[in-house]
């Protein structure tokens, strides 16, 4: 049996939490270079409401969205819950696709808007230094 010692590094004090890839397969999609996303941020007394609404909502949108939710705090200090919508579609379709994700309550901002692509990763780093 030919093995690579290298391959098993991990065994040897990783505990029982690895894995090891050997292979990784992807396949890429054009996007961008501009995109429509950014955060709409809600009081955190809303959570609740506004994560059941996701949850209800999610499963209806198209499959060129991606978002996430959750619970931060802003630089300022302030406790807050977001949905991040974006749209990786023709941009003129994008405002009426995130409508339904930028119908619910009274959030305290909604950020969405045209970006590049490239700064989406980049979104939650004044909120996670």
């Amino acid at each position: 049996m030919n093995c690579n010692a290298d391959l098993f590094w991990a065994i040897r004090g990783g505990g029982g939490n690895f894995g090891i890839v050997t292979l990784f397969g992807f396949r890429l999609h054009p996007v961008g270079p501009n995109i429509l996303a950014s955060l709409i941020l809600y009081p955190m007394d809303q959570a609740k409401e506004m994560l059941q609404f996701y949850r209800d909502n999610i499963g209806n949108t198209s499959s060129e969205i991606i978002t996430y939710t959750g619970l931060l705090v802003t630089p300022d200090g302030l406790p807050v819950t977001f949905i991040l919508p974006t749209w990786l579609g023709p941009l003129e379709e994008g405002e009426e696709q995130l409508a339904k994700l930028r119908s619910f309550g009274t959030f305290i901002a909604d950020l969405v808007g045209e970006m590049p692509y490239t700064q989406l990763p980049s979104l939650f780093d004044s909120a996670t230094p």
